[in-house]
């Protein structure tokens, strides 16, 4: 991460999902450590080599389900609309992405109105995320990541928050590639 210039500061924030009542979330540990300039890494300048490791959308997993969730896929684009309340939203898949290798995630969306989209990629040390704004123009959305070593189970995630019914948010061009060393 590189702190704008002008900004001071940031906020680190941290979520977790599916605790119970009277129940205990540990954290281990949180570090942030301040890399000199020289080991600081450009990574968007960086080139993308090999494949889309994202597959098709039928191979996507929707939470919650369809009997919720409204899901159109045509010409690799993906609508989601909510069907009787508001929703949050998460679409994933599991790819295979290999330890101390760095990636692009890029995505394009579109909505009714402003929305947030975190995407990211679960693994099994840690979640690798970013928040994107989306609006009623098409934007393409970009993040950069170097998988830990000892990661595993790898999942990209799209977490869309408050999908209100009748309205719609599309995604297209969704990719992650491996980025040139």
């Amino acid at each position: 991460m590189v702190l704008p210039a002008g900004h001071k500061s940031c906020t680190l924030m941290i979520s977790g999902g599916k605790m119970s009542a009277n129940k205990t979330a540990h954290i281990d540990s949180v570090s942030f450590r301040e890399l000199a300039e020289e080991s600081a890494v450009q990574l968007s300048k960086l080139k993308t080599v090999g494949p889309n490791l994202v597959q098709p959308e039928k191979n996507w997993k929707f939470t919650p389900g369809k009997q919720l969730l409204d899901v159109e896929s045509k010409s690799c684009m993906i609508t989601l609309s909510s069907r009787q309340k508001t929703i949050n939203a998460i679409m994933s898949q599991k790819l295979k992405l290999i330890p101390g290798k760095s990636y692009r995630l890029e995505f394009d969306s579109r909505a009714d109105e402003k929305w947030t989209i975190t995407a990211g990629i679960k693994i099994s040390t840690a979640k690798l995320q970013k928040s994107f704004e989306s609006s009623s123009q098409w934007q393409t959305h970009s993040m950069e990541m170097t998988v830990p070593s000892g990661a595993n189970t790898d999942i990209l995630t799209i977490w869309i928050g408050k999908i209100a019914p009748g309205k719609k948010i599309s995604l297209k061009n969704i990719s992650c590639r491996e980025l040139e060393n």
